[in-house]
Order: structure tokens, then sequence, then C-alpha cells
């Protein structure tokens, strides 16, 4: 995503993961942890059969239904990726960005303006037809500081402006970005569709991010993704079923999606997530413990492990240069920002980690150290002539001395100090359920 927020985000430190877990049968035995990372994996696409259900888990329950709203991991899988209708996906074995509602998008001769086709045909989860008109209202929607969207306004500013959207007809838009960007994609993958027809109500009313809370009624909740909410028990599950107005079909011409329902069921142990996989009451579970992959890879019953090498996802430290307040007071302390903000000081923690022991001893050998900002699993951007940032704590000492920081306390119980006399201490905020991290 695109922010201004991110963009000010130091990232190092990065640990690129992928630890898959799939429920199959009679698979042979796996390679040792590691073997597979630099294999490709077979993706063929097949053509599928309709039907059947999934049961997957979460480690903690979605907030809200509106992807507007969505802040957090749980509500951005279900209200964006599953419920909603994006303009443009990401297509993970080709690693790019492919169609979705948009039939095309094309840059006009200024190389800010972008004119938007949208599918001819495309309808909503209830029949009614999804326009031009109901991506304008998408926009404007998101940008409107009443629903003060938590997460994607930020990502869909440019320069700290907004993108101006027209209509020129029912299939065509034109966006008119603030500046030249180099991939508008970026942009297009962060959009779904709402119904004009059914919120417009709330957005005139200023209560847009209100709508489609987790106890709204299922029915009321109209989207353009592949699948519908059927159910809710809030804190507990929630069941999806197909939606039989979605614009996606195979190779064959069969729609999609082939499930005809998905139930996400919140287990926050992992060890009552295990043991529900091994009893066949979860089908999936992912970003499993490296415990549980060095067992399952190694068990004679009918779940199987699979190292796929490096993923897309990774794992980071960043420090925190905002420099804004909050209710009159700073968001930083001014005096950590100062450590943060020196170069130095930044180098000195990355020479500091030992990205290989983390690696090979607490991931047991799941994990691909890197030192970029994108994953080695990413064939289509990640950059492998990234020079590393050996472990090194000398080159740490001298950094920290360079800066002005100094070794206090006893020989016993050392203290860093600043130039100031203050000590240096921070507090690192990791998810409970992330066992590496």
């Amino acid at each position: 995503m695109k922010s201004s927020t991110l963009r000010r985000l130091f990232l190092l430190a990065s640990l690129s993961l992928l630890l898959f877990t799939g429920a199959c049968q009679q698979q042979p035995q796996q390679p040792a942890p590691g073997a597979s990372q630099n294999q490709q994996q077979s993706r063929e696409r097949v053509v599928g059969t309709s039907g059947g259900s999934l049961t997957y888990r979460m480690t903690s329950p979605p907030q809200t239904l509106n992807w507007l709203m969505a802040k957090e991991e749980y509500s951005i899988t279900i209200a964006f990726y599953l419920l909603g209708g994006r303009l443009v996906e990401f297509d993970q074995d080709q690693q790019k960005h492919i169609p979705g509602l948009l039939e095309s998008w094309k840059w006009a001769e200024d190389k800010r303006t972008l004119e938007l086709t949208l599918r001819d045909g495309l309808k909503f989860s209830d029949g009614h037809p999804l326009t031009a008109d109901d991506l304008l209202f998408t926009m404007r929607a998101l940008y409107d500081e009443r629903t003060q969207s938590p997460v994607y306004r930020d990502a869909m500013m440019v320069g700290g402006k907004q993108i101006e959207t027209s209509v020129v007809d029912p299939l065509h838009l034109r966006m008119v970005f603030p500046e030249t960007v180099a991939s508008p994609e970026g942009y297009l993958s962060n959009i779904v569709v709402l119904p004009r027809h059914i919120l417009e109500e709330d957005f005139n009313k200023g209560t847009l991010k209100d709508a489609w809370s987790i106890t709204s009624e299922p029915q009321k909740i109209i989207t353009s993704g592949p699948f519908i909410v059927e159910a809710v028990n809030p804190g507990e599950r929630v069941k999806l079923k197909r939606n039989p107005n979605y614009w996606k079909k195979d190779s064959a011409g069969k729609q999609l999606p082939y499930l005809d329902s998905i139930t996400i069921e919140v287990v926050s142990d992992a060890n009552n997530a295990i043991t529900r996989l091994q009893q066949n009451s979860l089908d999936i579970i992912d970003r499993i413990r490296p415990t549980d992959y060095a067992s399952l890879r190694s068990s004679q019953g009918s779940v199987r492990a699979h190292d796929l090498g490096p993923g897309l996802n990774s794992d980071y430290i960043w420090f925190n240069l905002n420099e804004g307040t909050q209710n009159g007071k700073p968001i930083v302390d001014p005096v950590k920002r100062a450590w943060f903000s020196d170069v130095r000081f930044r180098r000195a923690v990355s020479h500091a980690i030992d990205r290989n022991s983390i690696a090979m001893t607490t991931v047991q050998g799941l994990a691909t150290p890197f030192y970029g900002f994108i994953s080695k699993g990413n064939r289509a951007w990640g950059a492998t002539d990234i020079p590393g940032t050996e472990y090194d704590l000398e080159k740490a000492r001298a950094l920290l001395k360079e800066a002005g920081f100094t070794q206090g306390g006893s020989a016993d119980a050392p203290e860093l100090m600043d130039a100031k006399g203050n000590r240096v201490e921070f507090t690192m905020i990791v998810p409970v359920e992330n066992q590496p991290r």
C-alpha cells in the first residue's frame, strides 16, 4: 500500500517466512527444512469441480465487515479479499497484477490521467448492475473525512493529495493522479467497489463508517467479490457462501468460486488449532509454529506440512519516526525519536541482529535472511544484489560511539547511554499469537 505513514517507517532486519500447512492424503515425505527453498514448485492450474466447503482458522475475530473500516489482518482478509471485488488483483503464481473488475487501464499522454474500462455485465451479489457510478461512489466514500477510513484513505493519497475520479459513461472512468506514479496498479488493487444503491443513504448521513458491522444482518451486506455473508457468530466464526453473481470464470467457462462455502473459525490457541487440524475439524491453518511444522512433516496421518520456500510475507523491525502529536503530546518521545532518526543508530541495531541464527535456530531453518524491503520469494521484484548487513557487534559499537553513545552501568550490567545521559531503552510490540516474532 502507498502511504505517507508507511514511507516514514524505517525497515530493517527482515526475515522472509513461509509456514504453510495443508490437509491432504498420502503425500510423499518432504525434504529437509530449507531444502526446497530454491526449487520451483509446480503450480499447474486445472479445471476444478464445483461444490464442497472449507474451514479456515483465524487467531482473532474480525472487527468489521466493511473494508473501508478494516485496520487489522482479520477484517481485511474477510472484508477486502473474500467479500470484495477489486479493480485489479495480484496473481500469486505469476506474481504480477492482472485485471479484476477492470477490463483494462492505460495512461493518457500526460502520464497522470488514467483511463479505466470496467468489464461489461458486472453485478453485485443482489443482482444489481455494477457500473462506473459505483466506483465513483466508492472513491468519494474512501476519501470522505466522515468515514475516517483508518488504512485505505492514507494508502490512496498521492503526495498528500487525492486521486480525482470522474465518470465518462457506465463502463468508463478517468482518474487524474496529483503527480506521476510508477505503478498505478498499486493503487487500483487497493479499491473494492461498494454498492451505491445500498450505502448511499449511510454516506449522506455520515454514518458509513458504522455500516456493515460484525453484528449487521448478513442479507444486508451486498458484495462484489467471490463470497457473501451467510452467518456470523461474533468472536467465534464467520460463515461465507458463494456469490451467485461473481464475474470470474475458469478456463472452461465455469463460474467461480468452486466452493459452496467457507467457514472461518476463531481459534486463538495454537495447540488447539493443531489438534483440530489433526481431527479434521479444521481444513487449513497457516503461519504455524516451527515446532508444529517439524511435527507435521514427520506425521504418518492424513495431515502434511509443505515447505514451498520463501514466501511473499516478511518479518521486520521498524522504528517509529512519526513527528506528529496526539492530544497535544508527541506520538513518539522526542528523546527516542532522536535515536531512531540517526542512521548510525539504526545501522548499529542492524549489525547487532544475528539473522542467520534466528533463521536456523529460532525458526528451525524455515526462514531466509534478507536485507532489503522485498522478500526473495518475490520473483518479479526480489533483488538479489543487495549487500547484506553482517552480524558484527564491533561495528555496532563503533557506530554507536560515532553517534555519541557511551556505555554506562557496571561491567556485569552495562547500559547504553546517549550523549545527553539518557538511558537507551525502547519497547518492541509484536502480536502475541506470533511465536517466532
